[in-house]
């Protein structure tokens, strides 16, 4: 299936272009142009899923469909207790300040003043002056720039906060996936530990053979080598599946120790994907609209480098008084003191004009990383539905494989039994078989982190 793009260039870029005195200043018109000037026209549905039956999922929590009531408190203990989600949540706190203290420069400052002057005049007794004195400063907002400055610090804000979902959506997605992997692992530890004790038994059958004289020599130290080294094979998955346990358990926040109780399976998928999911659902990505709220700031950000060129406009009073001593200064005393203070920008050695381009210049570069990201998104969605059939349907035929390789396994050994095979090509046979089991397991895991990375790309649920 195809899906086809069609990138427009945004008007806030083309406005970018063209002379300040043709611009439009009005910020709510840059920002709603910024929302919708990129044009990506996509067919409005998947039809590559499988069957049409929906998957419930509890509203937002799509990790809930794979009915597995461990995973959801592992994802919940990781939610409140992972360090660098909680690292996120600072950061977002702090731009959330930062937002509160650039909104304040719209509002006047007053300050109050208590200076201590000492002065002596030559062959003279020197004075304390004492001056006392408030004073205000506002600067008039007439072109608009500092509203456009708290909207872009807004947009960042917002930006910032789906920034943060994005890593909460991430943290759960990675949870699922190790747990399912630990499940994954510890199941195929199983496999090989059964192998081992069918390996053991064979062996058991050779030596009483050789004692009997009917075996051969060579049959036992064959069967003595796969022993061993199936039993160096479960120390090192023992090992792997330790240190995965270990980072499993620092995601969820907890002191990385190997204690954690996985008696448990893998979930079966056996509902599908519902066929006809509306590529809308890509507007929720966390990482997709964090994107879209950087470059719409970014479009402010330009427009307010433009405006950096005009004349600025501030009002400053002040209201004070001075004495010999602090004591005697009485109200009849303040003066007050008001100036209008415009400031026009002459000369600056192009420093204003350079702060213009590369405005521009971080614009379209935002563009292009929201734009990269939406075609991101959609890659990531095309080839998660299309792996679900391939998985699927090589997981069944996996599954056949393996219980034709039991059967020639069973069969072989009854051969091996009456002196019609050797004992190398009974081994032959068990290798398959039992290579087969934890395939099917390595497979089925593959298909649930498949299924995750479908949820990540959809942004949540069905």
């Amino acid at each position: 299936m195809k899906i086809v793009y069609t990138i427009l260039l945004p008007t806030a870029i083309l406005l970018s272009a063209c002379a300040h005195l043709n611009r439009d200043y009005s910020s709510d018109t840059v920002v709603s142009t910024a929302t919708t000037d990129v044009g990506l026209e996509v067919e409005q549905s998947w039809q590559t899923a499988s069957d049409s039956s929906a998957i419930p999922t509890g509203g937002e929590a799509w990790f809930t469909a794979f009915n597995d009531p461990k995973l959801n408190q592992y994802i919940a203990t990781a939610l409140r207790g992972n360090r660098s989600l909680q690292a996120e949540a600072s950061s977002l706190a702090s731009t959330i300040e930062a937002l509160t203290a650039l909104s304040a420069q719209r509002k006047p400052s007053i300050d109050g003043r208590l200076r201590q002057n000492y002065t002596k005049a030559d062959s003279s007794e020197g004075q304390f002056i004492y001056n006392t004195s408030l004073n205000l400063s506002w600067e008039l907002d007439i072109w608009s720039r500092l509203s456009d400055q708290n909207k872009a610090g807004a947009l960042t804000a917002e930006a910032s906060a789906f920034t943060y979902e994005a890593a909460r959506l991430s943290l759960a997605g990675n949870i699922a996936k190790r747990w399912f992997s630990i499940i994954a692992s510890h199941l195929q530890l199983q496999i090989n530990q059964k192998r081992l004790e069918n390996q053991e038994n064979a062996l058991a059958i050779v030596e009483e053979q050789y004692k009997s004289g009917r075996g051969d020599a060579m049959d036992i130290f064959l069967g003595r080598s796969d022993v061993t080294s199936q039993r160096a094979a479960i120390v090192s998955t023992r090992n792997q599946l330790e240190q995965s346990i270990r980072t499993f358990k620092r995601l969820l926040g907890d002191y990385p120790d190997i204690n954690l109780d996985i008696e448990a399976s893998l979930p079966e998928l056996s509902s599908n994907i519902p066929t006809g999911l509306p590529s809308d659902l890509l507007k929720r990505r966390p990482d997709v609209l964090a994107s879209m709220k950087y470059w719409q700031a970014s479009v402010l950000e330009e427009t307010i480098a433009d405006k950096a060129r005009f004349p600025s406009f501030a009002l400053t009073a002040s209201y004070g008084a001075s004495s010999e001593e602090l004591l005697k200064i009485s109200a009849s005393d303040f003066i007050f003191n008001a100036i209008n203070n415009i400031t026009v920008p002459i000369f600056n050695g192009g420093q204003l004009k350079s702060e213009l381009k590369q405005a521009e210049y971080d614009t379209e570069e935002s563009y292009q990383d929201y734009v990269d990201t939406l075609l991101t998104s959609f890659e990531e969605v095309e080839s998660a539905l299309g792996a679900e059939i391939y998985l699927k349907e090589q997981l069944a035929l996996l599954e056949q494989a393996e219980s034709f390789a039991q059967s020639a396994y069973e069969l072989a050994f009854e051969q091996y039994q009456s002196g019609l095979i050797r004992y190398s090509n009974l081994l032959e046979f068990e290798r398959r078989w039992f290579t087969t089991q934890v395939d099917i397991i390595t497979l089925k895991n593959s298909r649930l982190e498949n299924r995750i990375n479908l949820h990540l790309a959809l942004g949540g649920d069905f």
